[in-house]
């Protein structure tokens, strides 16, 4: 998932899935699996999750996930 501070995008297996409006700005409101504003929670696993300081492009997506599943 990306968020460019308007937009959030959502990927999955290396391409866009889905998009959306607005997304977390505070990170003391950020939480993974879990609904920031209910209890719902993910049943599931999350697993090899990132976090970085800057939007990633989808050609950055598609490149990073090409590159997990390549090993």
């Amino acid at each position: 998932m990306t968020y460019d501070g308007t937009t959030t995008v959502i990927y999955k297996d290396g391409s866009q899935d889905g998009t959306g409006s607005g997304g977390v700005t505070a990170f003391d409101r950020f939480k993974v699996g879990a609904n920031r504003n209910t209890s719902q929670h993910f049943d599931g696993r999350v697993d090899e999750v990132r976090i970085y300081g800057q939007t990633l492009r989808a050609e950055d997506v598609g490149i990073l996930y090409q590159s997990e599943t390549s090993n």
